[in-house]
């Protein structure tokens, strides 16, 4: 029986260029894929920031006391970083 060789060496890669037109396409719909996905990635973030925003307004609405806990809180945070903490509050 012949000496059969099952695999095949893969062909030879050529190397391809793509006309300046096409480069600039492929790469402006590359730059609208990025853009899309980090305004959805900024959208998941306000999300998050606005159930946060939601809880600690329950919070607050159920346990007055709270505000002045987080009130205390960033007292605390100015007196140890000595920065200056501008906070409102509105009740």
């Amino acid at each position: 029986m012949e000496n059969q060789t099952f695999f095949s060496s893969p062909p030879l890669s050529k190397d391809v260029r793509l006309p300046v037109q096409l480069q600039r396409a492929m790469a402006a719909e590359a730059e609208a894929a990025r853009e899309a996905r980090a305004k959805v990635i900024a959208a998941e973030g306000e999300q998050k920031a606005s159930r946060a925003l939601k809880e600690a307004a329950e919070v607050i609405q159920e346990s007055p006391s709270a505000l002045q806990v987080k009130k205390n809180t960033i007292n605390l945070f100015y007196i140890f970083n000595r920065e200056r903490v501008v906070s409102k509050f509105y009740i």
